[in-house]
C-alpha cells in the first residue's frame, strides 16, 4: 500500500466526477472556475457519463456549455490507466459514448 497513490471509482454521474478527478493533474480552466490539482493513478468507471450534450442521456441537464462538463473533451496523452465497465444494452449511457471516449 502506498499512501501517495490513489485510485478513483465511480458510476454514472459519479463516473463523470471520478473521471475529472482522474484527469486532474494539469486540468486547469480558470474561465470555467475549474481547477483539479489532485491526480489519480488509476480510474475504474462503470457506465460513466463521459459526454453531456445533444443526443446523450443528459442533454436536459447539460446546458449550453455541455463541453465544460464532459470529460470526453479533455482526453489527452498521459491519463492514468482506466478500466471502464459498460453494458452493451444500457439504455441510459450509450456504449457508443464509451467507445468514443476510449478511442
Amino acid at each position: 500500500m502506498n499512501p501517495d497513490r490513489i485510485g478513483v471509482v465511480g458510476g454514472s454521474a459519479g463516473g463523470n466526477l471520478a473521471t475529472f478527478l482522474g484527469m486532474g493533474d494539469g486540468l486547469d480552466r480558470p474561465g470555467d472556475n475549474l481547477t483539479v490539482s489532485a491526480h489519480a493513478d488509476i480510474m475504474v468507471l462503470f457506465n460513466p457519463v463521459l459526454g453531456m450534450g445533444p443526443g446523450t442521456c443528459c442533454t436536459k441537464h447539460a446546458g449550453a456549455d455541455y463541453k465544460a462538463i464532459s470529460p470526453m473533451y479533455f482526453v489527452r496523452p498521459g491519463l492514468p490507466p482506466t478500466l471502464i465497465l459498460q453494458g452493451e444494452s444500457d439504455k441510459t449511457v450509450s456504449p457508443t459514448m464509451i467507445a468514443n471516449f476510449a478511442a
